[in-house]
């Protein structure tokens, strides 16, 4: 089955002679481990060992929280937040800090950095390699970080149509039904309980990609804590820095956002909130789907060599009006004599009678002998296109 990755990575720092590493000016004094950097899979302090914080120092922590909240394994909530979406991974944080503004997680992260932690991220839990947790961690867990500022008139260079403020914790649903409103749409994805953070910074593939570019392509801002807990905004005119001190700094290197721009979620800091650059609404759209299934076995028949041939030679002049994806799968159909799918879901980002619309004909009149559905459906908007995608609440 073909899907994209959508990861939320952990805070890098490093260490050297019993101090993690911050660079030169900062305020506070080194931050002196529990012990001295051990080296190996034993970096990270965990539970049990000498190095961890005491109850009280755990609950002076938590007293500092002033929006969010420090959830211990007997919280009630603890439960809800330890299960991924992606059910391969269940694994147990020794807390999760549920944050609500930046303030928060510099704190976190100077607080865990100091304790040495491991530290992990979440934004949504989709992760298909678990990264977003870990046994004993530190979890930051961005799912409540959910501001949404739309601004029509942007003074911003090619954003005729206006920009997007996006905190992390904001899923595709919430965000394509806001822009519906002000008919404007965006460079998002499918899989709506999907948050904003990993999505974006491991490049956003999107139903209207080919129209559009990549979500990276249209990110023009984008908010971050370091590992030293500075709070970064990076921008196609320089990088702002401000410490946990408040000492702001400005320079007008644009690494950082050339390096989100697909680098990978919490590669470089944990990413707090994106601008993106907004389009204009289609007036109406098109679904097209088509099935087939892979192989009739009684016929000894390889139905799937033909459909991807035909497939692949209508692609390079597919219009750029027609987006999506199509599917594999191995499993059986009702029909035992039919294995596997071969499944194509596409959308057209324009009128109903317009020329490019007529396109996939290619599709829906090959060998509708061997198809089990294939059908246009007419829709008056991007929003009306998205809003029955729903995604299994849980997946393996």
């Amino acid at each position: 089955m073909c899907f994209m990755i959508l990861s939320v990575l952990v805070v890098v720092f490093g260490c050297a002679n019993g101090f993690l590493l911050v660079p030169d000016g900062f305020q506070k004094q080194p931050i002196k481990t529990s012990q001295a950097c051990r080296t190996g899979n034993s970096s990270f302090c965990y539970p049990g060992m000498n190095c961890w914080p005491s109850q009280s120092e755990i609950a002076k922590f938590s007293d500092t929280f002033k929006k969010g909240d420090l959830l211990l394994p007997s919280h009630s909530l603890y439960r809800n937040l330890t299960v991924m979406k992606n059910l391969r991974v269940t694994k147990y944080p020794a807390m999760i800090a549920v944050v609500k503004d930046a303030a928060e997680i510099q704190e976190c992260l100077y607080w865990a950095r100091s304790k040495s932690m491991h530290i992990v991220v979440q934004s949504s839990g989709h992760d298909f390699q678990g990264r977003s947790t870990a046994d004993g961690a530190f979890m930051i867990y961005l799912g409540n970080m959910t501001e949404i500022s739309i601004k029509l008139n942007s003074t911003r260079k090619d954003c005729p149509y206006g920009e997007i403020v996006l905190g992390s914790g904001n899923q595709w649903q919430t965000v394509y039904k806001e822009l519906d409103k002000v008919d404007r749409v965006m460079i998002g994805g499918s899989a709506h309980t999907v948050a904003i953070g990993g999505y974006t910074l491991g490049g956003g593939h999107s139903p209207i990609s080919r129209m559009y570019g990549l979500a990276v392509d249209n990110l023009l801002e984008v908010e971050m804590i370091t590992a030293d807990s500075r709070l970064v905004v990076a921008n196609d005119n320089g990088t702002t820095s401000t410490d946990i001190n408040g000492r702001t700094t400005h320079s007008s290197n644009t690494d950082l956002i050339w390096a989100s721009r697909g680098g990978g979620g919490g590669t470089f800091g944990v990413a707090t909130k994106f601008t993106f650059r907004l389009h204009e609404a289609p007036k109406k759209m098109v679904r097209f789907s088509c099935n087939f299934p892979m192989y009739l076995a009684a016929q000894k028949m390889n139905i799937y060599d033909l459909v991807v041939e035909k497939f692949f030679s209508i692609l390079p002049d597919m219009p750029k009006q027609w987006g999506g994806y199509f599917f594999l799968s191995i499993y059986p159909f009702q029909s035992v004599n039919q294995i596997g799918s071969v499944s194509f879901y596409f959308n057209h980002f324009g009128d109903w009678d317009s020329p490019s619309r007529a396109y996939m004909d290619h599709l829906l009149n090959f060998r509708p002998d061997l198809q089990r559905s294939c059908s246009y459906e007419n829709l008056t908007s991007f929003w009306d296109y998205e809003k029955d995608a729903n995604d299994a609440l849980y997946t393996r």
